[in-house]
């Protein structure tokens, strides 16, 4: 990478530690890695949602990738978005995520504040356009159980046995109806 990333990839990754930083940087190879055919007819390398997948799988469910995929493709890694010409400009949508789009997206993800991560957020929730209180709870019910998966299949929590907490769906959306249960739609008090 060194000194052919635009200046908002460098600017990204000085929120890292040193050492922390060839593990970002190397992330996108990894995934790359995964599938060896790469993308033909591509001038450089992007992943693809194949590719997440094929790396994740056993990870996070389908629906999950594909809004982790949706935060990645959301990337504007442009120095001024509203000047055309500045900077690295995204791929088109569906065309795959490139190196940097990749590392923006995970420094923003790990290190960014509120105001980078509610976009990313947006994009993993709706895609495009204005969230509503529905989609926002689907959202929430991925990420918790994406978290739940993650810890069971981690072991990270000792005594906490899956199979006596019930229906783990039911759980799973009870917790995101709860954390959503003060939302209120655009324009209302």
């Amino acid at each position: 990478m060194g000194n052919t990333d635009s200046v908002v990839v460098q600017k990204r990754l000085s929120r890292f530690r040193v050492e922390e930083r060839p593990v970002v940087e190397g992330v996108f190879d990894r995934l790359y890695g995964t599938n060896t055919a790469g993308v033909p007819g591509k001038a450089g390398k992007v992943l693809t949602l194949d590719m997440l997948k094929s790396c994740m799988d056993n990870i996070a469910s389908d629906s999950m990738m594909k809004r982790v995929y949706a935060g990645m493709c959301s990337m504007d890694i442009r120095e001024n978005p509203l000047s055309h010409g500045a900077g690295v400009s995204p791929l088109p949508h569906g065309a795959g995520v490139s190196r940097e789009q990749l590392v923006v997206f995970l420094a923003d993800v790990l290190r960014g504040t509120a105001e980078e991560r509610a976009p990313l957020v947006m994009a993993m929730t709706t895609g495009t356009g204005n969230a509503t209180c529905d989609q926002i709870i689907e959202f929430l019910q991925d990420l918790v159980s994406a978290v739940v998966d993650l810890i069971i299949q981690k072991g990270w929590l000792q005594g906490w046995n899956p199979n006596r907490m019930g229906d783990r769906s039911v759980g799973v959306k009870l917790l995101a109806e709860q954390m959503s249960s003060e939302l209120k739609p655009s324009g209302k008090v």
